[in-house]
Order: C-alpha cells, then structure tokens, then sequence
C-alpha cells in the first residue's frame, strides 16, 4: 500500500460526527400485543449511515470528479453494485463491486471499509415510544446515545480519535452532552466518597470524588453520568475534583436516576482530613 493509499484508507474509515449517523430502533412487545397499543417491554438503539453521510465523506476524500457508483451486470448475468475511486498516484479506477438492492450503495460504500466500524458498536437499550407505525427514541435520550456513541469510537479508534478523525468528528457543543462521562473505574476513598476516574466524550480522563449514599452505590464501572456538574476543592493534601451533580444511566439495567445537588460539609471534611 503506496502512501495516497493508505491516508485515503484512513479517510474512508475514520469515525463520522455523531449528527451523521442515523438511530434505529428495534422494540419487543408481549406476544400477541403487537398492535398500536401494545406495551415495549424492551428497545434497543444502533447506529447506521445515510447516503448522504457516505457521499460527503467520499467528496472530502476524492473530490466530486474522483468517484463514481454504477449497476454492472455479472457473467451470469445478475446485477451487482461497484463504487469506485481514482487513485492519482496510480492514475487509475478501483472499483469494489457488492449486491445489487436495497442498499446497495451502503454497502458498496462497507466494502471500502466506510462506517464498518458502526457494526463494532453493540446495540443500546433506550427507552423507546411510538412514532407512527414506527418507533423512537424517548425525548432526553439522545444525551445517552450520544455519550455511548463516542465513547465506543474513542475505545475503537483510540482515547484521540475526537481530536484526529478526517472531517466532522462531534465532540458534542451543547453543555449537557459535554458534561457527560463513563466510568472507568471506582475505588474508595474512606467511609464517605470514592474516587471515580471518568472518560469525556472524547476519550480524555478526569479524576472526581462523589460522595457515598444511597445514589451513588448505583454507579458500576461502565455507567454513564450525564449533566455532570464538577467542582475544584482544595485541602491540607492539595486540590481535589468534586462531583456535585449528575445523572446516572445503567445500560445493563437500563435506568436513569437523577441525584441533584450532591455536595455537603461532610464530603468536603472527608477529603480535607
């Protein structure tokens, strides 16, 4: 792999800006209740790419003249879908060939490895409703989704991939989602607080003590905290992060509870002893 093949190999596959991606949702019901009122006991989210989505990325990478998508007939005469790509450098056309169909584009555009790494991303149980004779995600969700969705693409294209990815990368611009965080782990800090070492939505590790009660015992390596609200203390041993404030989603339980504000005098004493 010559040198213009290889950066247009990582343009093609880098992540795409969470608002590129599109949210699809599968329910369960109880058999037999399948109709408009039948109750979800159970939704999950993933994420799949749009035609437009694709065809933007290939404009970045190879210009509007350097690709091109067509049906080619197969020697036993069934159809099939190429897209291809001009490489200067070789100063010809490649061209991937997959199934014709529904689809079809979205998978030619697979096979040159564009949005693959979504099938890495295992679905996400969401709270879900009804939307015609379709279903989506409850409001307040996307918050959830979308801390999910980066931090998946910062486990699989590294804790930089927000800084390096080829073109619009989302780190989130709205103060909610950027104050959202995965726990990465938990250790205790004495009889009142643990010490939470937390992953931001673009890969990069905080340090915070919150205190220990009843709301955070529901927190486990792996949750997500959203509208985090940290503060800076300082005591005899130096600074310290504080969390004063979050939400707590649990994928594996699918919940969402809400603390409030979580300082007082007797978590501040704790770490000033």
């Amino acid at each position: 792999m010559n040198h213009e093949e290889k950066k247009i190999a990582e343009q093609l596959q880098g992540p795409f800006a969470f608002g590129d991606v599109r949210i699809r949702v599968k329910v369960k019901v109880p058999k037999g209740e399948e109709g408009a009122n039948g109750e979800i006991t159970e939704a999950t989210a993933t994420f799949h790419l749009e035609e437009s989505a694709i065809q933007k990325r290939l404009d970045s990478v190879s210009g509007i003249f350097g690709w091109c998508s067509e049906f080619a007939s197969k020697f036993d005469k069934t159809l099939s879908y190429g897209l291809s790509l001009f490489f200067a450098e070789r100063g010809e056309w490649v061209t991937k060939y997959g199934e014709a169909g529904e689809g079809a584009f979205i998978k030619a555009a697979e096979l040159w490895g564009i949005g693959r790494y979504l099938r890495q991303i295992p679905p996400i149980p969401v709270e879900a409703k009804r939307k015609g004779d379709d279903f989506d995600v409850k409001d307040g969700q996307e918050s959830i989704l979308r801390a999910a969705y980066q931090s998946a693409v910062s486990l699989i294209f590294g804790s930089n991939a927000g800084d390096s990815s080829h073109d619009s990368y989302d780190n989130g611009n709205d103060a909610a989602d950027q104050n959202s965080y995965k726990v990465h782990s938990i250790k205790p800090s004495g009889k009142n607080s643990h010490l939470l070492e937390l992953l931001s939505d673009n890969g990069k590790s905080v340090t915070a003590f919150v205190k220990n009660d009843d709301h955070s015992q529901a927190i486990k390596v792996g949750s997500y905290l959203l509208n985090v609200q940290i503060e800076q203390k300082s005591s005899n041993n130096g600074n310290y992060n504080l969390i004063t404030a979050y939400r707590i989603h649990n994928y594996g339980h699918n919940q969402s509870k809400t603390n409030g504000h979580a300082q007082n005098k007797a978590q501040d004493q704790a770490h000033a002893a």
